[in-house]
């Protein structure tokens, strides 16, 4: 009696549906989809579905909206993914089982859900804005007439001539340096202003470098001297 009912429990067990183990999906992966609706999957899965990628099987657009759909019909033990939106993404709708959230990084916005004993599935339908250009057009605008208004009045502007200097500005042997190049009508040597003017060299020295920073005089080298002229706009 004992074995009759063992063969007929184990009969039963054999024949049950559970005796099929279905197999057991699971997936922690990456979707990123680009500005043209490619989607790629990047990760840790087993199901085959979520391992074909780079692919544009999962987007379609209509008009100016797009829909990103991943629908798998198989139960995952358990799941977790991160779909990371094209640059310049707006969304209008998301539908998902799993518990969801959504976040920016950067310029892109980012959907993460997770789930256990479902089939995996998400769907978002997007729209992608174009670069708003009106800021940076009317910046060229405001530069290019920034510059326009420079050149004009530049032209409008007469050179200074003459003297380059104020003379109450200087002090007495500053104005005593540029008197003497004044007269000599043409670039000096520093060694012709020490001799002309019986300047000490430091004095001397200090005195240019002096005019130079106020933008009077410049010094070139010229073989083994240094020789001084007016800085003329």
């Amino acid at each position: 009696m004992r074995k009759a009912t063992l063969l007929a429990f184990v009969a039963m067990a054999l024949s049950s549906p559970l005796s099929a183990a279905e197999p057991l999906y699971y997936a922690d992966i990456m979707i990123d989809v680009s500005e043209t609706g490619a989607v790629t999957i990047s990760g840790v899965t087993n199901h085959p579905a979520l391992s074909d990628s780079p692919t544009n099987a999962y987007t379609s657009k209509k008009g100016q909206y797009w829909l990103l759909n991943i629908t798998t019909y198989d139960s995952f033990s358990d799941y977790v993914y991160t779909v990371r939106m094209p640059e310049g993404s707006v969304i209008n709708y998301i539908k998902s089982d799993d518990r969801i959230g959504i976040r920016e990084e950067g310029s892109r916005i980012m959907i993460e859900g997770y789930g256990s004993g479902d089939p995996f599935s998400v769907l978002v339908q997007y729209s992608i804005n174009p670069p708003d250009y009106t800021a940076y057009a009317m910046a060229a605008v405001a530069v290019a007439a920034a510059l326009t208004a420079f050149l004009l009045l530049r032209k409008r502007i007469p050179r200074r001539m003459g003297r380059p200097y104020d003379p109450a500005a200087l002090t007495e042997r500053q104005l005593s340096i540029v008197r003497f190049m004044e007269k000599a009508g043409k670039p000096v040597s520093q060694h012709d202003l020490e001799k002309g003017l019986g300047l000490p060299k430091s004095s001397l020295s200090r005195n240019v470098r002096t005019l130079e920073r106020m933008g009077i005089i410049r010094k070139t080298s010229r073989g083994m001297s240094n020789v001084l002229e007016f800085v003329r706009e």
